[in-house]
């Protein structure tokens, strides 16, 4: 089981999801910022 979850974690598309999904929390943190200094 180890090996298919090293292969997962390797796979380009788990680290696109990854990636974008912190992408879009930050763009969220930021608005968040932005609106409370207007």
């Amino acid at each position: 089981m180890s090996d298919s979850v090293k292969l997962n974690w390797r796979s380009p598309v788990v680290v696109i999801v990854v990636g974008g999904f912190f992408l879009l929390l930050l763009i969220i943190v930021l608005v968040v910022c932005l609106c409370k200094l207007f």
